[in-house]
């Protein structure tokens, strides 16, 4: 899949560019249509190699919190003032208060497009590698657990199951991706499936240059 932490790399900057219609389009057209005022918030989407291996990382929210308690999710939360109007910012300030790994140990990639939430958040997804493997450190408030799933299982599309559900009269397409006990889903499984989506077209594009060599 990936030969080396480059190829990822690369994966990931195609990904952030790429604006052909994916799963986080069709949640941004329903969303829009709904009658909602959204609030800016932002997550940091994990990504790291090791022995050989890229893998994305993902928490399972403590059972203490208000809202989405015990889902799986990225870290992240809503932008505030201090943020200067910076995802990234957002980002990596909330990765760094849920899984305690400084803001410098990021290298980032860039942004995937936004993804809507009918709860009436609008959320940057901030695409970055870890610089070296540092252990977690996560905030027991905030944080129940953190964990990797290898990549090769997030880019495979026949991994995914597609939910329909029902909201304000709405039919709305929720995927999930199971993994091990985890069932991942909702805002984060689509903002994965993204990448899944895009993948095929970066190995075209690698393609195309290589038979033009």
């Amino acid at each position: 899949m990936f030969n080396s932490l480059a190829q990822l790399s690369d994966f990931l900057d195609f990904a952030c560019r790429d604006t052909r219609p994916s799963a986080l389009s069709q949640r941004e057209l329903l969303a829009r249509s709904l009658p909602l005022r959204f609030q800016a918030a932002a997550v940091l989407m994990p990504f790291d190699w090791q022995d050989g291996q890229a893998q994305a990382w993902l928490t399972r929210r403590s059972a203490q919190l208000r809202q989405h308690s015990g889902q799986i999710a990225f870290p992240g939360g809503k932008c505030d003032a201090e943020d200067g109007g910076s995802a990234t910012a957002t980002a990596l300030r909330e990765t760094e208060e849920e899984l305690g790994i400084g803001q410098h140990n990021w290298q980032v990639i860039g942004q995937l497009r936004d993804c809507y939430l009918p709860s009436g958040f609008v959320v940057s997804p901030v695409v970055a590698l870890r610089r070296a493997p540092l252990p977690w450190q996560p905030n027991p408030q905030e944080v129940a657990a953190v964990f990797a799933v290898p990549l090769s299982k997030v880019l495979a599309q026949q991994a995914y199951q597609a939910r329909q559900v029902q909201y304000q009269e709405h039919d709305l397409t929720v995927y999930s991706l199971p993994f091990e006990e985890h069932d991942i889903w909702g805002a984060t499984a689509g903002m994965l499936y993204h990448l899944a989506q895009t993948y095929p077209h970066w190995l075209a594009s690698r393609q195309s240059v290589e038979s033009r060599k």
